[in-house]
């Protein structure tokens, strides 16, 4: 870490960079604070989720107090994860950490009107296979829902540690018929998945680390298609999925309240319709991918209004 960081130092000072700024509160952040130190130049960073949240030994944030006090500017990708980092400051440094919301390309993910209804509601999940996203609750309502008489169909698309045990008991439960258990989908193939779908749904946890979702990229581009989506009230999600305006918020670890959930969804269209427009707008307001990079250029610069032009600042990939 050091030897890159002196590395990127001396190239930062032999092309008259004046700011540093990086994603992710952990490694990433410290090779920025020692650049930016050995450099004289201000760094700032940008936490996400499990770089302030896990209380995994592997991934423990040890320096984050440090980098708290002596970073120009810190952001945060929802309202909770600010909240949270300015409990560890001084009242009068607080106001440096600001909320910073992922952006998507609203272009991409466009809204488009519910497919028909023939063969039940279609679901659709893009996650990494590990905890936190609560993927075995989602199996255990696809059971329910088939014991309800409830026709759906699920597609879950991505991987990760716990693909071994979730085929396991995709296969205990007899699922087959209802769901798929897919690989990884570049965000064009989601965009088309999300098309087809009628509602997202991830029934995000707080893992036994203390690890949980930021806000998910995903529920952004499922509401900006027009798609409803069904999670829990963790973290910043509940910034984003607004109970019965937005989407439905059901406890985590809670099966039947998912597929009751999707029950009510998947008998009543209109109310797929009414969400997914709701959150195409907030979307729109609150996670466009162009006018967030503004937002935060402006800031680094300490201009109040959206000054610098959009340098097409990436969104986190879709599943995160």
């Amino acid at each position: 870490m050091t030897p890159k960081a002196l590395a990127a130092a001396w190239r930062l000072r032999r092309l008259g960079v004046e700011h540093l700024h990086a994603h992710f509160a952990n490694q990433t952040a410290d090779c920025a604070a020692i650049a930016g130190s050995v450099a004289g130049i201000p760094f700032s960073f940008t936490a996400h989720a499990y770089d302030i949240y896990s209380t995994d030994p592997r991934l423990l944030n040890a320096t984050l107090p440090w980098k708290l006090a002596h970073a120009a500017r810190v952001f945060a990708v929802s309202d909770f994860a600010r909240d949270l980092l300015r409990a560890g400051l001084p009242p009068a440094a607080r106001e440096r950490v600001q909320t910073a919301y992922v952006g998507i390309p609203t272009a991409l993910f466009r809204l488009e009107p519910q497919p028909p209804d023939g063969g039940g509601i279609r679901l659709l999940c893009v996650a990494r296979y590990q905890e936190k996203k609560g993927l075995d609750t989602l199996l255990d309502a696809c059971a329910l829902l088939r014991a309800r008489g409830v026709r759906f169909a699920l597609r879950i698309f991505g991987d990760g540690p716990l693909r071994p045990a979730l085929e396991a008991q995709l296969a205990r439960l007899d699922l087959g018929a209802h769901v798929l258990l897919g690989r990884p989908i570049p965000q064009e193939e989601v965009a088309r998945e999300m098309r087809a779908a009628h509602a997202f749904i991830m029934p995000c946890r707080r893992d036994r680390t203390g690890d949980m979702d930021g806000i998910p990229t995903v529920f952004m581009e499922a509401l900006a298609s027009g798609r409803p989506v069904v999670s829990c009230a963790v973290s910043g999600v509940p910034e984003l999925v607004h109970d019965g305006e937005t989407g439905l918020i059901v406890p985590p670890d809670d099966p039947a309240a998912l597929a009751g959930a999707v029950a009510r969804l998947a008998g009543d269209g209109a109310l797929r319709e009414r969400l997914g427009r709701q959150g195409r707008v907030l979307v729109e307001r609150q996670h466009d991918q162009c006018r967030n990079a503004r937002r935060v250029v402006a800031s680094l610069a300490g201009q109040e209004g959206p000054a610098a032009a959009c340098g097409g600042a990436a969104a986190e990939p879709s599943g995160s």
